[in-house]
């Protein structure tokens, strides 16, 4: 399939989205967009597949013109949308997800499809007890199931691993030879670079340069896309008390819910000054973990927390038999904590809360003070967005941006964040990292919860967690030193 958006316009009611948007995406090829949060890749998407309907211009299919009023259009003209995150049925097994959607399936390509993409995984497991990469690869499956002509693909090596990205771009040149047409919106340089055909660099709204990977550098590709972000500084106030040294303490947590992966007597700690990165994937007891430490657990755990000042003084005990929630945290603990979750779209937000709601959630009412902080926020994070647009018409970077700015406004002296640079394009992640660094000299303890590559050498503890233990990675760095400017 080829298929032409021909001077696209899409306008909202304060700002243009794309302007003049021309593009032409050759049949069985892999085409890249790339471009930072915002550029307009995810609007792109949603125009090829019926979910947005452009202001003005036109869509043409092997060179005929045509109109998407709804998903079901675009689908009926054989395209199809992998998002970012499955929207998957966390209680059904993964065969009922798969073909949910499809009304007629043929078992033969249904067991070859499963046994080359889920191969060693039992379809009669059930979905919420597998992380995102088989999220991403059971949504495939489902997907491929249709025989799309044409296919997007939403940052998909976002929740893989190494091996598992090289698996995916490695055998998505063989379904492009067997006639699909493949878009992949992506932040990767290297893996636009490696593995698709044509680059699309976005820009504000438009096309701004278009090539085979061949021509250009990474070098020169990272200069051209990326413009030098300024870091949002946020100074400590005066009550973050630098001559007061905390540590929290987490020990002897252990949790065997029963449908995720179980952990077993964890014990790691995060003083002031510091950020302890825990490496893991949901498989390893990572989810567990972080439904734990930020109180989103809806099962019995086992366990303390303890907060201790200036090494002898303890500031607060909790037993996690009682259960603990991100309110007991947020407002029992006696210090400001920042709560980031892994997932931004259902738990830091949601798709039908306006901007203003799920920046201002306990001040959400439509007066002008109110306005004008979320407005604030807003620019903090620089997306062009109104207070009372609704979240979900934020791409998945933007919408982390914001939660970032939001979580970070209080001044946290204590910030949990887990997979904190998903979503993010190369620019904002290391403006993030800075920040994350310039907060932890500042004072505050910064915990990072990562199944992705996360930078180890803005870290002061790193920790491996492997089948639901936990162990102390041999990079760690001694942090007495860090505390030699701290009057005692």
């Amino acid at each position: 399939m080829n298929l032409q958006l021909k001077n696209i316009k899409v306008r909202f009611s304060h700002k243009t989205v794309l302007e003049n948007f021309d593009i032409f995406f050759q049949e069985n090829k892999i085409h890249a967009l790339l471009g930072e949060n915002g550029a307009g890749k995810s609007t792109t998407a949603n125009i090829i597949t019926g979910n947005l309907i452009p202001t003005f211009g036109q869509i043409y299919i092997d060179g005929k013109k045509v109109k998407f009023n709804s998903p079901k259009d675009a689908i009926n003209h054989d395209i199809c949308y992998v998002q970012q995150r499955p929207l998957l049925a966390d209680d059904l097994t993964i065969k009922e997800n798969i073909l949910l959607g499809n009304k007629k399936v043929d078992k033969s390509e249904l067991s070859k499809l499963s046994d080359f993409w889920l191969k060693n995984i039992k379809l009669s497991s059930i979905q919420r007890n597998h992380g995102g990469d088989i999220k991403f690869f059971t949504a495939l499956v489902a997907t491929l199931l249709k025989k799309p002509k044409l296919l997007i693909l939403d940052e998909p090596s976002a929740l893989l691993d190494a091996t598992q990205r090289e698996f995916l771009y490695n055998n998505l040149k063989s379904i492009c030879e067997q006639g699909t047409t493949i878009i992949i919106i992506t932040h990767n340089m290297e893996e636009a670079l490696n593995y698709c055909d044509y680059i699309y660099l976005l820009k504000h709204g438009k096309i701004e340069k278009q090539f085979p990977p061949k021509v250009i550098t990474k070098q020169e590709l990272s200069d051209f896309l990326f413009e030098k972000q300024k870091v949002q500084r946020y100074f400590p106030k005066s009550n973050v008390l630098l001559n007061k040294i905390f540590t929290l303490k987490f020990e002897n947590v252990s949790a065997r819910p029963s449908n995720q992966s179980a952990i077993f007597n964890l014990d790691f700690h995060v003083k002031q000054k510091e950020i302890t990165l825990i490496k893991g994937t949901p498989e390893s007891g990572l989810t567990t973990l972080e439904n734990v430490i930020t109180g989103m657990s809806n099962f019995s755990c086992k366990g303390n927390i303890q907060l201790t000042q200036n090494h002898y003084l303890n500031l607060f005990t909790w037993n996690l038999k009682k259960g603990i929630t991100p309110y007991i945290l947020r407002r029992k603990s006696g210090i400001r904590v920042g709560i980031i979750p892994s997932n931004k779209t259902f738990r830091a937000s949601n798709p039908n809360l306006s901007i203003l709601q799920m920046l201002l959630p306990n001040n959400s009412t439509k007066s002008k003070k109110h306005w004008e902080e979320a407005e604030k926020l807003i620019n903090k994070s620089n997306i062009n967005i109104c207070p009372d647009e609704k979240s979900k018409s934020l791409s998945g970077g933007m919408l982390q941006r914001l939660i970032l700015t939001r979580e970070l406004e209080n001044i946290p002296q204590l910030l949990i964040c887990a997979e904190p640079l998903q979503g993010l394009d190369s620019a904002t992640a290391k403006s993030f990292c800075e920040e994350l660094r310039h907060f932890a000299d500042n004072g505050a303890m910064i915990i990072v919860l990562s199944s992705s590559d996360f930078p180890r050498d803005i870290c002061n503890n790193i920790y491996e967690l492997e089948g639901g233990y936990i162990k102390s990675s041999a990079e760690n760095i001694t942090s007495d030193s860090i505390y030699n400017d701290i009057a005692l």
